[in-house]
This record gives C-alpha cells, sequence and structure tokens, in this order.
C-alpha cells in the first residue's frame, strides 16, 4: 500500500508540472511559427445574385466566364435561369463637384453639378458579380520592422486582398445639377456672405446619359495594400494580374445630347485588351498618395507640385517589351440606324513605366 502512495504521489507531482507547462504563455511570433495562424484572414462570401440580362455583340469562348449571356440574356442553352451567380448591386453614385467651371461670382459655369453613375431604374444600377466559388479574401498582418535597415520605427500593416473572377457591369453615366454650395456662395454661384459651406447630398436635372453603362470581365486579381511607417514593396498598394482572355469591356457609348448637330453617339460594341501577341493581359500597377512637402526628391525632375494627389503607377500593362493589343469591334458613329464602320486594331501600345495624378483643383 505504501507503495501505490509513493505511485500515486509520483504522478501528481509530473501532472502538476505538465499542467504548469499547459499554462506557460506564449508570445504572437511563437505562436506563428508553431501552428502557423498568425495574422487575420477575412473570407467574404457574396450573396447569391442574379445579374440584369446583358446583350453583347461578340460571344464568349465556350466555358468562359458568364458564357451564355451574350445573347440568351439570363437563360442557359437549354432555356432554364442562369443560377449560381454571387455578387452585389450599387443603385446609384454621386460625385458632386462644389464650385464648377470658372471663377465663382464671375463665370456663368462656376456652379455646383455632379457626376452621377447609374440611378435610372432597376436596369442601370451598377451590378459586381461572379459564378466562380472562390469567395473574396484578406488578409491581414502586421510587421514590426518593415525594411530591416532604417532605424527607428518602421512597423507595417499588410493587406493582401484576392478576387476571384469578377464581371462588372456598370450604370450610364450622367451630369446633373447638385445643392452643393463653397463658403459665401450659393449652389448657383451667386455671392452670399456669411453663407456656411452645403455639401452635395441632393441632385436635380439628371436627364442625358453623356456614356451608357458598359460590362468588363476582370480576372483572378491579388491588390497587396502596405500602411504605416514603411512600404516594403515600395508603394502603398500594388496590383498584380494575370487577366485569363484578356480585359473585355463591351457595349461602349460616348453620347453627344446638346448642340445645332446632335443625338448621336460614338459606339463600340467590344474592346479587347490583351498582352502584345497574345490572348491574355498581364496588369502590375501601383497607388500612391504624394504631397508636395515629402517630394524633395523630384525635385531636379520639376514634378514637385504635379505629384501632390493619388499616383497610380503602371509598372507592367502587357509584355514587359511590347505592351498590349487593342481590338474594338463592330466600332459605330451615329445613331443605331447607321451601319458599322468595321474594326480597329491598335497593336504594341506600351505604356509601361507611366504615371496617373489625380488630384482636386
Amino acid at each position: 500500500m505504501k507503495g501505490l502512495k509513493k505511485l500515486a504521489l509520483a504522478s501528481a507531482i509530473t501532472m502538476t508540472s505538465v499542467g504548469a507547462f499547459a499554462m506557460e504563455a506564449i508570445d504572437d511570433a511563437s505562436m506563428a511559427a508553431t501552428t502557423g495562424q498568425d495574422g487575420i484572414t477575412i473570407s467574404v462570401i457574396l450573396p447569391d445574385f442574379t445579374p440584369t440580362a446583358v446583350t453583347t455583340t461578340t460571344p464568349y469562348a465556350a466555358g468562359a466566364l458568364l458564357s451564355g449571356l451574350q445573347t440568351a440574356g439570363m437563360t442557359n442553352s437549354a432555356g432554364g435561369t442562369i443560377t449560381g451567380y454571387k455578387g452585389i448591386a450599387i443603385n446609384e453614385v454621386r460625385i458632386h463637384d462644389d464650385d464648377g467651371l470658372g471663377t465663382l461670382g464671375v463665370s456663368a459655369t462656376a456652379n455646383s453639378g455632379a457626376l452621377v453613375i447609374g440611378g435610372g431604374g432597376a436596369s442601370d444600377k451598377t451590378e459586381v458579380y461572379t459564378n466562380q466559388a472562390s469567395p473574396l479574401v484578406i488578409a491581414i498582418d502586421s510587421v514590426g520592422d518593415g525594411d530591416s535597415v532604417t532605424a527607428g520605427n518602421q512597423a507595417m500593416l499588410n493587406v493582401k486582398i484576392t478576387t476571384p473572377t469578377l464581371r462588372i457591369k456598370t450604370g450610364a453615366i450622367y451630369v446633373a445639377n447638385s445643392n452643393a454650395a463653397p463658403a459665401n456662395f450659393d449652389e448657383n454661384g451667386v455671392a452670399s456672405a456669411g453663407s456656411a459651406e452645403v455639401n452635395g447630398s441632393g441632385i436635380t436635372d439628371k436627364t442625358a446619359a453623356i456614356l451608357s453603362g458598359m460590362v468588363m470581365t476582370l480576372g483572378v486579381t491579388t491588390l497587396n495594400v502596405q500602411l504605416g511607417a514603411a512600404e516594403a514593396q515600395g508603394h502603398m498598394i500594388v496590383v498584380n494580374t494575370s487577366m485569363t482572355g484578356g480585359l473585355s469591356i463591351d457595349n461602349m457609348s460616348i453620347n453627344d445630347n446638346a448642340g445645332a448637330i446632335s443625338g448621336g453617339s460614338i459606339f463600340v460594341g467590344q474592346q479587347k485588351i490583351v498582352d502584345a501577341g497574345g490572348t491574355d493581359l498581364t496588369v502590375v500597377a501601383s497607388v500612391d498618395v504624394g504631397s508636395r512637402s515629402t517630394n524633395a526628391t523630384l525635385v531636379a525632375a520639376g514634378l514637385q507640385d504635379i505629384v501632390n494627389g493619388m499616383v497610380v503607377g503602371i509598372g507592367q500593362l502587357g509584355t514587359a517589351a511590347g505592351g498590349v493589343d487593342i481590338a474594338m469591334n463592330n466600332v459605330r458613329l451615329g445613331d443605331s440606324n447607321m451601319g458599322d464602320l468595321g474594326d480597329v486594331q491598335i497593336l504594341g501600345l506600351n505604356l509601361n513605366g507611366s504615371e496617373l495624378v489625380i488630384a482636386g483643383h
């Protein structure tokens, strides 16, 4: 019996030490090395969705994303309703310009207006959808030192967003009158001393579409965002994608709604952009937000004032050496009764290294 007591006591001491080890604190880095589960992953599963019927002039290859929409509306070849889509819809987007064009209080065109996307009814919504099972995935990681070289705080947040192949149908684009007003002026640009700024919240006179809705198909895309005291990738946002089958833009129409001669449009049934000599489209782009005070390195080039806004860099569009080939099919000038003038091809357009600076004025 005494031997059994000793054995039980030894077992209890052993289990106590094991329990203490099990409760031992473990830091984030050690857990990551042990489990591989460090960081945060968010999977966004879009809701079931029924896209608006779309008609395109150029059929998609058999088995391609959303094939069957080009002439059959929302029915498949057997006549049944196409199912299996996931996506979202946006009824209307408004971008208000508070002061219009010209000098406030002087120019007749210096009054607020708005650029409006969609809002013309159920078929005029902007839609983003897919028929793939893959969700939109957001991976978030925090990094204590983003470059391991520069002294001081170089902490960084990395957000990686991966999207499945998507189709985007935009609403038509309109211009409208806005109720926005800058301080000391009313919405019509008339001086009103002491009046407060009015943020745009309403529109009127949205009647003429300047650009019809378009349909775009985008391949699987990776977008990487880095925020903080360091950007290991060299840019705030980097987009890297290869679009299988290239980028397609269907049914683009620029409308002439005013003037002595009007009522027609510049219509392109389908634009297809692919790698030069290829069938897919490679896109490597970056996004940064510049400031005059932090662009001292650009003074020799005289670009300090220019690079003060959102800078979109085109690292590679198409192949590194050849750029892209662009095909514009079923080009029509005039109204819908006019025949097509044919197809237009632009081969070897190389925009690699270009930058777009987007800012207010």
